[in-house]
């Protein structure tokens, strides 16, 4: 792009400060293009960035950002009484469920432990009912052992809503002014 064209950009984009502001501008950054090496003129970026920056200096940005946050924060605090409730249900419903998921696959071991201790216990006695605790020991430990990866997900599933949802409410409550 030539200083001439990177020129043109500029002025149009620059349209939100006063005429004579904005042909100084132009013409500064004209001459310096035409003295311009190449990584000099790369440094500027694109005509919409150089004017961006001009215009954040000048004071002159897009909209005003509307800070919500005080009215989100009453609305939160005038109905507390709704929220916090079925928030504390949630969360409870989600760990429930963690412990279910995690009492399952804990089940599922110790009945295998207990089904191959037993089948080994019982086998100068009863041959055939031995080899059945084993058998079901063995199957027990399988299923569990296959459905560790299904119950870890579960879990860093539940677990990893859990905190995005924390997150976003913190984010929501807390959100810190950014400086203009």
């Amino acid at each position: 792009m030539t200083p001439q064209e990177y020129c043109a950009v500029l002025e149009r984009v620059l349209s939100a400060i006063p005429a004579e502001e904005r042909q100084e501008t132009v013409r500064y950054y004209r001459e310096f293009l035409e003295d311009a090496s190449d990584s000099e003129r790369q440094a500027l970026g694109t005509p919409e960035e150089l004017a961006a920056r001009i215009l954040a200096e000048n004071g002159v940005g897009g909209k005003p950002k509307n800070d919500h946050r005080g009215a989100i924060i009453a609305v939160l605090i005038c109905t507390f009484y709704i929220w916090l409730p079925i928030g504390i249900a949630v969360y409870t419903v989600f760990l429930c469920a963690i412990v279910c998921v995690a009492a399952i696959w804990t089940a599922l071991l110790a009945s295998m432990v207990v089904c191959l201790f037993a089948g080994a216990l019982t086998i100068p006695q009863d041959a055939p009912t031995a080899l059945a605790a084993i058998g079901i020991g063995l199957i027990c430990g399988g299923v569990g052992i296959m459905s560790l990866p299904v119950c870890f997900a579960a879990i860093r599933a539940i677990a990893g809503f859990t905190a995005f949802t924390f997150k976003k409410f913190w984010k929501l409550v807390s959100k810190k002014k950014e400086a203009a």
